[in-house]
């Protein structure tokens, strides 16, 4: 009995996880753009992949019926920093406002689009691209943000590749 409920219980998550991944990548009705927002946040104009992850995730917990391990963690960490690089080059394309910060200019665009329930503000990399520009004009090396994404590139697959 216990582990017919137990896959039932994967097969619901599952199911939960391709629905928020298809309302978010979509933005469906009201709960589809509050989902959307919620991507966009967090990784900004990058919001299908978010959504893509979550169906990927919810369809491998259906067919899987366990929840899903990495034997090898840096694998999920070359793919965290190709997300990265996705992430920061969406940001260098975002013209921040002299007079704000733009982590606040971001905030402030997504917090409206949340309010009003819609998607006019461009996000470009969200929390995650904010954060990684924000700390280098803090240094004064805006310029330095295309080395950024090169670097967590070449993390990534050195991440992806190296042998144990």
């Amino acid at each position: 009995m216990s582990n017919k409920k137990t896959n039932s219980s994967f097969l619901l998550i599952g199911f939960i996880y391709g629905l928020i991944g298809l309302l978010g990548c979509w933005s469906y009705g009201f709960i589809g753009r509050l989902i959307t927002n919620v991507f966009r946040f967090f990784v900004g104009e990058g919001y299908m992949i978010l959504g893509i992850i979550s169906i990927v995730y919810g369809l491998l917990l259906i067919l899987l019926k366990k929840e899903l391990h990495f034997k090898k963690p840096r694998v999920f960490w070359a793919f965290f920093s190709w997300l990265m690089a996705y992430v920061c080059w969406m940001q260098r394309g975002f013209i921040a406002n002299d007079a704000t910060t733009i982590l606040s200019q971001i905030f402030k665009g997504l917090y409206q689009d949340v309010q009003l329930n819609q998607q006019n503000f461009d996000s470009g990399g969200g929390l995650l691209g904010a954060s990684v520009h924000q700390l280098l004009s803090w240094l004064h090396l805006d310029f330095l943000m295309p080395f950024t994404m090169i670097v967590f590139v070449l993390i990534g697959l050195m991440l992806f590749i190296k042998k144990s």
